[in-house]
């Protein structure tokens, strides 16, 4: 797991974000440390969405976060994923559909992980 993700768990009507942090646990090495909540200033989702996606670009101007975890709603997620690649557009960003806004940390860590959220990015070989 790499730690330097950044995660923001989204929907319509509010968003937090968290970063990825070592633990010295071995049972559980990496956890969520939350960084930062947004409520959106307008109602419209896009309007929401550039709202974090700048935040974002402000975090990631100070502090390495690649990839960036996006867990938000079906509704949320594409007009999200679209902001912050245009935003931070030298990240990795990905994509995880789900209702995660509201979860719990521990639980929005463990069913991230169940997802592949945090796998490695494999890349294949062209020549």
């Amino acid at each position: 797991m790499n730690l330097n993700s950044l995660v923001i768990a989204a929907d319509a009507s509010s968003a937090r974000l968290f970063r990825t942090g070592q633990t010295n646990h071995v049972e559980e090495p990496v956890e969520l440390i939350q960084i930062d909540q947004l409520e959106p200033a307008a109602q419209e989702p896009g309007l929401f969405a550039r709202q974090i996606a700048e935040r974002v670009a402000r975090f990631a101007e100070l502090h390495l976060c690649n990839p960036i975890i996006i867990a938000a709603t079906s509704a949320m997620s594409p007009v999200l994923t679209a902001e912050i690649e245009r935003e931070v557009p030298r990240s990795y960003v990905r994509p995880v559909v789900g209702d995660w806004a509201e979860l719990p940390v521990r639980q929005l860590m463990d069913d991230l992980r169940e997802r592949g959220a945090f796998s490695a990015v494999h890349y294949s070989c062209q020549t």
